[in-house]
């Protein structure tokens, strides 16, 4: 299944849920909330998934101060 946002893959059993917004640092948006949604519904309904896992995709948000 292919996202806008997202990343989602499965391997073996486990399903892996990735933010993939790296030009934006994976801020969430509307669009990320929906695909979300949708990623969880896809896992929900794939009997071979039988566990779920979150990742980051290439970016993500440095903490504050950070250089």
């Amino acid at each position: 299944m292919q996202f806008e946002t997202l990343a989602v893959s499965l391997d073996g059993h486990i399903a892996t849920i990735a933010l993939n917004r790296p030009e934006k640092a994976n801020a969430m948006n509307l669009a990320m909330w929906h695909d979300i949604r949708s990623a969880f519904k896809w896992v929900d309904a794939t009997p071979q998934a039988r566990a779920w896992r979150s990742s980051k995709a290439k970016a993500s948000a440095s903490p504050l101060g950070s250089t």
